[in-house]
């Protein structure tokens, strides 16, 4: 925004929206003196920092952008500190590759196969386009990998299209997994079980039959008064890198769809409380216990 309100003209250009996004993947940002060559070095510099093809190259917040531009117009020298990392630096943090191969499936449901090719570009996960993970359960997906991903998502579309992007590509992971061969033995004879069971305890079997997917997560369920919590302490979502509003919808769309399956099609309100992108200690998501169709 600030290159073309300087320049009157967008640094990138092509003649349709895929084009523009390969420009943006493939093509070295333009310096900004090529049009205004009277602009001092400083606020130059902050514009290819906030332009860097990178994340973790870019300002970590609007405001620490706005900062370091107000300091350039004052004639310092703009600082930059790199997106700060998760407190928690182990690197043996994995995601079942199964689980990784159904969110490529429901990104690409989702978004079409050419604009999900141009999010694996953007992400740096170009590998995965021919090369998708195995459908196992047991083996192990790095989880930094992961979360590219949804950053990816989430730099192409923002915050509204990670929204729409992340519950429903969650749902349809979940639909993937259940229709498995070795999950769909097992959810279907639960599901004869679980209909002679109230409805607190087909949510309880529920919340915890989804937990047993992510064993390196760090997930806990606690239940309170009028709602439950979802508390995921390692978040694959939002796994180093930072934002300043709750990022991570498509665990909104597990638990949505997991629901579902429990209470035979009753939907409940889940909202993102806490979430690691903003520096909060665990991603929390607090789920109603009276549905939204009480009448089913």
């Amino acid at each position: 925004m600030l290159y073309q309100m300087l320049t009157g003209e967008v640094p990138f250009r092509a003649t349709t929206p895929m084009g523009v996004l390969m420009t943006h993947v493939n093509t070295p940002v333009p310096d900004v003196r090529d049009k205004c060559r009277d602009l001092p070095d400083a606020v130059q510099s902050v514009i290819a920092t906030g332009m860097a093809k990178s994340a973790t190259e870019r300002y970590p917040s609007a405001g620490d952008l706005a900062a370091a531009l107000e300091a350039a117009g004052a004639g310092a020298q703009p600082t930059f500190s790199p997106h700060p990392p998760s407190s928690d630096t182990s690197e043996a943090f994995f995601f079942p590759a199964a689980y990784m191969r159904a969110n490529l499936l429901a990104a690409q449901d989702v978004l079409g196969e050419q604009e999900f090719h141009g999010v694996l570009l953007l992400a740096g996960l170009e590998d995965l386009i021919d090369n998708s993970p195995p459908d196992d359960i047991k083996q192990a997906f790095p989880v930094e990998r992961f979360s590219r991903l949804w950053h990816g998502i989430y730099e192409l579309y923002g915050i509204r299209g990670l929204r729409s992007i992340g519950r429903l590509a969650g749902q349809r992971v979940q639909v993937y997994s259940a229709a498995s061969p070795s999950n769909a033995v097992l959810r279907a004879a639960a599901r004869t079980v679980l209909k002679a069971l109230p409805l607190k305890a087909r949510v309880r079997i529920g919340l915890r039959t989804l937990s047993r997917y992510f064993p390196d997560q760090g997930i806990e369920i606690e239940e309170y008064a009028k709602h439950w919590a979802w508390r995921v302490h390692r978040c694959p979502n939002c796994w180093r890198w930072t934002a300043e509003q709750p990022v991570c919808y498509s665990w909104i769309g597990y638990l949505q769809a997991e629901m579902a399956w429990a209470t035979e099609g009753l939907k409940f309100r889940i909202i993102e409380t806490e979430c690691r992108a903003k520096g909060d200690n665990a991603c929390v998501f607090l789920m109603d216990k009276k549905p939204l169709e009480a009448d089913k």
